[in-house]
C-alpha cells in the first residue's frame, strides 16, 4: 500500500496556487493522487516517491516546500501570524507616510513608497519573479505588476517634472509638484498595504481555527504506565505497542485504545464522545484513548489500538482532512482564479497598446485584491475549526455546504443538542416552598435538592 506524505507548502496566495501545484504533483512520476490545500498550506501526496522528488517538483512550479526535518523558527511556531501582523503594521506606518508627504514633499513620498514595496512588501515580489521563472501567474503577480508599474510611472512622471523645472530654469521641487499627478504614489502603497493586511486576518483567522486542532492534539495523552515483565514503568505513549498492560489511576489520561482487564472507575469522554457525565467501565469493557479517569478506581488495561490507530489520532487526522477538503465550489473557485489572472494581465496589455500606461495600471491594480482564491478555504477552515470548538466534526467541506441548503434537521436523541455539561438550576430547602416551577422537591431524607438540566438545555 502506497504511503501518503503531508508536507507544508510556502508562497500560496489563492485557490489558483493550490491548483497549480497539485498539477506539477500530480504529472510527477510515482505519484497516484495529490491534493493540495490553500486553506492548511500542505500538500498530500500518495505514492512511491521519495520527499526530495516532491520538494522538487513544487520548487519547480514556483514555491516552495518544507521538508520534514526542517527547523521551525520559535517566534512562527508560538504564533504563526506574529510575522504577517508585523510586515501588515509596517507597511500601514509606511503608507500614512506617502499620503501625508504627497502634498508638500512628493520625493519624500516617492521614497516612503519605494521602502514600503522593497521591505514589507518584498516577499511578494520575491515570490511574483520566482513564478515568472517557473511561468506561472497568481495574485502576487498582479500585485507585483500593478504597484511595481504603478510606481515607476509615478516615478517617471516625478523626475520628467523635475528634468523640465530645470531646463526651465524654475522651482524645481514647486514646479515638480505641480506637473505631477494627485496621488501619484498612493496607489502602490495602499494596494501592497490593503494585501498585506487582508493576510494577516487571515493568518489569524486561520490560527484561531487550528487551535481546535491543537486542543484534539493536546488531549492526547503523552505518557502511559506500563507493566513489562511484572515491572511498572513510565514510557511515552508513542512507545506503546499492542497488548501492552497498562495502569490508569485517578485522574490518569488512557493512553491508548484498550480493554479493561480489572477495576472499575468512571471516565471522561467528553472530549472524544460529547458525553456530560463520567461513563462506568469495568472489566471487559472498551475504553476510549484520550479519555480520563475521573473516579477514584485504578483499572488495569490491555491496548488494542495504539499510535495512528488510535480514536484520538483518527479524530484528529479527520479534522485535519476536512479542513483540507474542497467543496465544490471551491473547486469552482480554483478554475476560475487559473485563468483570472492570465485573463487580467492581457487585458492590462490590450489596454496599455491601444490606451495609455495610467489606465493599464488601474486594470492591474484593481484585479489585486480578488477574494475570490481567498474567501472560499478560509471560510472552511474556519467553520470546521470553530465546529470542532464545539464538538462537531465534520467529515469534509462539502458536507457544510450541503448543511447550509437544510430545510429540516432530524436528530436522534434530545442529548444530542444539550450544552454538554451539568447545569444547577435550582436549590430547595426541605419543606421550603418551590422557588420556581423547574425546581424538585426535597429529597426523602430532608436534604438540600438540586436539579440540573444536561438534556434540557438547547445548545
Amino acid at each position: 500500500m502506497s504511503a501518503t506524505r503531508v508536507i507544508a507548502v510556502r508562497g500560496m496566495t489563492c485557490g489558483g496556487c493550490a491548483a497549480t501545484i497539485e498539477t506539477a504533483l500530480s504529472r510527477t512520476p510515482g505519484v497516484e493522487r495529490a491534493s493540495v490545500s490553500y486553506a492548511t498550506r500542505t500538500a498530500a501526496v500518495t505514492g512511491d516517491v521519495d520527499e526530495d522528488v516532491l520538494l522538487a517538483a513544487i520548487a519547480k512550479a514556483g514555491y516552495e516546500g518544507v521538508p520534514s526535518d526542517a527547523q521551525v523558527d520559535d517566534d512562527e511556531a508560538s504564533d504563526p501570524g506574529r510575522p504577517a501582523r508585523r510586515r501588515a503594521f509596517v507597511a500601514a506606518v509606511l503608507c500614512v507616510v506617502v499620503i501625508a508627504a504627497d502634498a508638500s514633499a512628493p520625493l519624500l513620498s516617492a521614497l516612503a513608497a519605494l521602502l514600503l514595496l522593497a521591505l514589507p512588501g518584498r516577499a511578494i515580489f520575491v515570490q511574483a519573479a520566482r513564478l515568472l521563472r517557473a511561468r506561472h501567474a497568481t495574485m502576487d503577480t498582479l500585485v507585483a505588476l500593478g504597484a511595481g508599474t504603478a510606481w515607476l510611472h509615478g516615478a517617471y512622471t516625478l523626475l520628467a517634472a523635475y528634468d523640465a523645472a530645470e531646463a526651465a530654469g524654475a522651482d524645481a521641487p514647486a514646479h515638480a509638484h505641480a506637473a505631477l499627478p494627485h496621488a501619484a504614489f498612493h496607489a502602490p502603497a495602499m494596494i501592497v498595504t490593503f494585501v498585506l493586511i487582508g493576510r494577516a486576518l487571515e493568518e489569524s483567522a486561520r490560527t484561531r481555527a487550528g487551535e481546535a486542532l491543537a486542543a484534539l492534539q493536546r488531549g492526547a495523552p503523552d505518557r502511559a504506565r506500563v507493566l513489562r515483565d511484572g515491572v511498572e514503568h513510565e514510557l511515552p505513549a508513542s512507545e506503546l505497542v499492542v497488548d501492552d498492560v497498562c495502569l490508569v489511576g485517578a485522574g490518569d489520561a488512557v493512553p491508548a485504545d484498550g480493554e479493561v482487564l480489572d477495576g472499575a472507575s468512571g471516565f471522561d469522554e467528553a472530549l472524544l464522545t460529547g458525553e456530560a457525565l463520567p461513563v462506568w467501565h469495568a472489566a471487559g469493557d472498551a475504553l476510549v484513548g484520550g479519555s480520563t479517569n475521573v473516579g477514584s478506581g485504578l483499572v488495569r488495561m490491555r491496548c488494542t489500538a495504539v499510535g495512528a490507530a488510535s480514536t484520538a489520532a483518527r479524530l484528529v487526522r479527520l479534522l485535519n482532512e476536512a479542513q483540507a477538503s474542497k467543496p465544490p465550489v471551491q473547486r469552482l473557485a480554483d478554475r476560475v482564479a487559473g485563468v483570472f489572472v492570465p485573463a487580467v494581465i492581457a487585458l492590462a496589455l490590450v489596454v496599455g497598446v491601444f490606451g495609455d500606461v495610467q489606465s493599464a495600471v488601474a486594470v492591474l491594480v484593481v484585479a489585486c485584491p480578488c477574494a475570490l482564491g481567498l474567501a472560499t478555504p478560509t471560510a472552511v477552515q474556519v467553520a470546521t475549526g470553530r465546529a470542532a470548538q464545539l464538538g462537531i466534526l465534520v467529515r469534509d467541506a462539502g458536507a457544510l455546504e450541503k448543511a447550509g441548503a437544510l430545510d429540516v434537521l432530524l436528530v436522534d436523541k434530545t442529548g444530542t443538542l444539550t450544552r454538554g455539561e451539568p447545569v444547577v438550576e435550582d436549590l430547595v430547602a426541605a419543606g421550603a416552598p418551590r422557588a420556581s416551577a423547574g425546581a424538585a422537591g426535597s429529597t426523602p431524607d430532608g436534604g438540600m435538592h438540586a436539579t440540573h438540566a444536561s438534556d434540557a438545555s438547547a445548545a
